[in-house]
């Protein structure tokens, strides 16, 4: 039992690590001066999200094939398959919201830097 809550800790540990770094890595790449470092990460997670929907779509499909050969679907089941469904991309899209966030927020502070800097500039 032990094992198993140390090994647990050292988990959470390594994710929220791992997210950090994401995070750190995402501000930075945002800050750069072309835009295009920083739709990077959104665009490799946006890719992984697709393969899963695609996981997940499929599994649903297979599944309501397989119930309509045993005996029919209920409409009850059909409602929760396709709450799950769009729970399921709700869940997997979130990182690439959250660095697209992170991407929009840094930007929009660069550029407001720019339009500071340039009224100060004909202010002279």
């Amino acid at each position: 039992m032990l094992i198993a809550t140390v090994s647990t800790i050292i988990s959470l540990i390594f994710l929220i690590a791992f997210v950090a770094a994401m995070i750190i890595l995402q501000v930075y790449l945002s800050r750069r001066k072309s835009k295009v470092p920083g739709l990077v990460l959104p665009a490799i997670t946006f890719s992984g999200e697709l393969f899963i929907l695609l996981n997940v779509v499929t599994n649903v499909v297979m599944t309501s094939v397989a119930d309509n050969a045993v005996g029919g679907v209920d409409s009850y089941d059909v409602f929760v398959t396709v709450l799950n469904t769009v729970l399921t991309l709700l869940v997997i899209s979130m990182p690439t919201i959250v660095l697209l966030v992170i991407y929009f927020l840094c930007r929009r502070g660069m550029n407001r830097k720019k339009q500071i800097e340039k009224m100060n500039i004909q202010d002279l």
